[in-house]
């Protein structure tokens, strides 16, 4: 991890690491827990709150990711998903969450 930003090498986080990546050119960043083997569990609001699957950001990765076939599995009725690091990212950077970093350090990461 930099001085001046939270991106990360995929060979720098380990299980457990709070990890992120930004979404629509930087308008919010999606948030999830690396657990290890390629694989990330994060909460998609929409799989949480909708019975229809076709809406979810999610609902197609079991489907289409040719590498892992476990990719998009998603715990019923709560918007819990397991994915690879590969579909989590969506060609975007990866950042490792830093905790306790004053607000001041924080915003000249950004």
């Amino acid at each position: 991890m930099g001085l001046l930003t939270n991106r990360v090498g995929r060979n720098e986080i380990k299980p457990g690491d709070h990890i992120y990546t930004y979404r629509a050119v930087f308008a919010y960043s999606h948030h999830g827990i690396f657990v290890g083997g390629s694989k990330v569990v994060h909460f998609n609001r929409l799989q949480a709150f909708s019975d229809d699957d076709d809406n979810d950001e999610m609902s197609d990765l079991s489907s289409s990711c040719p590498t892992f076939p476990d990719c998009g599995f998603k715990l019923p009725n709560s918007g819990v998903v397991l994915s690879c690091l590969d579909c989590f990212l969506r060609d975007g950077s990866l950042y490792n969450f830093d905790y306790g970093v004053s607000p001041s350090v924080f915003l000249t990461r950004v």
